[in-house]
């Protein structure tokens, strides 16, 4: 067996992770702003579109948090109108959080908006080239599962 030293790929892969972290962070930062929201605010309410009911746990492991930071942010959420609250019929005691009509609104205005920006962007590429970026997102999202400590409000 040939021993090849690979910490190139993983520094690689931590620049390439930290520059498309980064970038990502450049474009939405200004047009969640616009709407006095935070991406990560953005973010939980473009994990609701478009009409998906998700209970703060479940939303908390999809963006590695603990749940109190979730729970904290669709508080604001739902005092700024952009989500409701509504009692998970299979289980009464489950709260779940759904857009209300002004954040399905922001989520078209802000999606669209990035949809311009995109496309701009992306116009005339290769088509190959979008999709080899959507495999390796997949793969990238593979690597990393979420550790199941993120549910209890606890980072070990």
């Amino acid at each position: 067996m040939i021993s090849v030293d690979n910490t190139h790929l993983i520094l690689d892969l931590w620049e390439w992770s930290r520059r498309m972290a980064e970038t990502t962070n450049c474009l939405i930062r200004p047009l969640a702003g616009r709407y006095g929201l935070t991406p990560m605010q953005l973010r939980l309410l473009l994990l609701l579109w478009p009409d998906r009911k998700r209970a703060a746990g479940a939303l908390a492991r999809e963006v590695l948090t603990p749940v109190s930071n979730v729970s904290l942010l669709s508080r604001f959420l739902e005092e700024e109108g952009f989500v409701t609250r509504i009692r998970n019929p299979e289980d009464r005691r489950v709260c779940l959080l759904e857009l209300s009509p002004a954040g399905r609104l922001v989520v078209r205005e802000i999606t669209g908006q990035l949809q311009e920006r995109i496309s701009g962007r992306t116009d005339g590429r290769d088509p190959d080239i979008l999709e080899a970026m959507e495999t390796l997102s997949s793969l990238l999202n593979g690597l990393g599962d979420a550790p199941e400590d993120f549910t209890d409000g606890t980072q070990t």
